[in-house]
């Protein structure tokens, strides 16, 4: 069998897996009723009320009750932005999980192709199309699908800028620390993932004695913007008993 035979195989055989995890992941999707707390949220994103009166129902005024969100609010805006140019219902706010969850098989395959060859990279591309889990996150209305997203869009970024032939990419550097930002105000557990950054990069400097300064400047940079855009939120969490 020709080279380029097996190459146009081997394309067949991702389109196919991906176009199966996303079948499963729409077919899930028109088949479930929504949970409390999802209808909780789209109580608070009602795209018809006032940006001051989303943040009083996001701090918890239901009016006859007191029940807060804890999630960052950055999600909560970009919904009812959508909402804003869509309809109000439940439908339209799920499918931007269903998108975003969709898209991060692509970004599976891409990411597992740079450290494996492509029979490993099928094999992990349709081990998260069958995953039970993240097809149900695939129609949540909470942030996970979108957070998986930009972790995945994220660390593919990060190789790059460590790859010498994009060091100089000054775009690339920007798309690096937006994505980044909104991973980081998106769900604040990723600073786990952003910290393993800096110990690879301190790796680096202890094995072969060198630093990169110019990412490890980015990555404080980053730091320091997600801090002065998501203070108010991280000193509310905080006050949580």
């Amino acid at each position: 069998m020709s080279n380029q035979k097996l190459i146009n195989i081997n394309i067949l055989y991702i389109i196919l897996i991906i176009f199966i995890g996303c079948s499963l992941r729409f077919a899930y999707f028109i088949d479930i009723d929504a949970w409390f707390d999802e209808w909780n949220m789209l109580y608070t994103i009602d795209p018809n009320i006032s940006t001051e009166d989303t943040w009083n129902r996001y701090y918890g005024d239901r009016g006859d009750h007191n029940l807060p969100e804890y999630y960052p609010p950055l999600n909560a805006f970009f919904l009812k932005f959508i909402l804003s140019i869509s309809d109000y219902n439940i439908e339209n706010t799920r499918l931007l999980s269903l998108i975003f969850g969709s898209g991060s098989l692509y970004l599976i395959f891409y990411l597992s192709k740079i450290f494996t060859n492509f029979k490993y990279s099928i094999l992990t591309t349709s081990i998260a199309s069958l995953n039970l889990f993240l097809i149900w996150q695939s129609a949540e209305i909470r942030p996970h699908s979108f957070v998986v997203f930009f972790s995945l869009l994220s660390t593919i970024l990060f190789l790059k800028i460590l790859n010498k032939n994009f060091t100089e990419n000054k775009v690339l550097f920007f798309f690096y620390f937006l994505t980044s930002l909104i991973l980081l105000s998106s769900w604040p557990f990723e600073l786990i993932i952003f910290f393993a950054k800096f110990i690879f990069l301190f790796h680096e400097f202890i094995l072969l004695r060198k630093i990169n300064k110019k990412i490890f400047f980015l990555l404080s940079l980053i730091i320091l913007f997600y801090i002065l855009f998501n203070y108010n939120y991280l000193f509310y969490h905080l006050a949580r008993d």
